[in-house]
């Protein structure tokens, strides 16, 4: 597991594995992770931080918004690729 987004606030950690991507989102601040998702048939998946949310995607063409406050998923899209 390699990190692959840290701010002074988060960090992002991509874990492949042979039938699924797993995305885990910890909070620095409070020492807690905030956000897990598995992206079951992915092969890379990554994220972009923002306030209050995590956006997921993958090479599937999944888009999913999640918030960092509750993990709750906010917005579920399919891109076609």
């Amino acid at each position: 597991m390699a990190p692959n987004a840290i701010n002074d606030r988060w960090l992002v950690a991509e874990t492949v594995l042979a039938d699924r991507v797993v995305l885990s989102v910890y909070d620095l601040m409070e020492v807690r992770p905030r956000v897990c998702v598995a992206l079951a048939g992915s092969t890379h998946a990554n994220v972009r931080l923002a306030p209050g949310s995590a956006t997921v995607f993958d090479d599937r063409g999944r888009v999913l918004v999640l918030s960092t406050l509750t993990g709750e998923r906010t917005r579920d899209r399919r891109v076609a690729l």
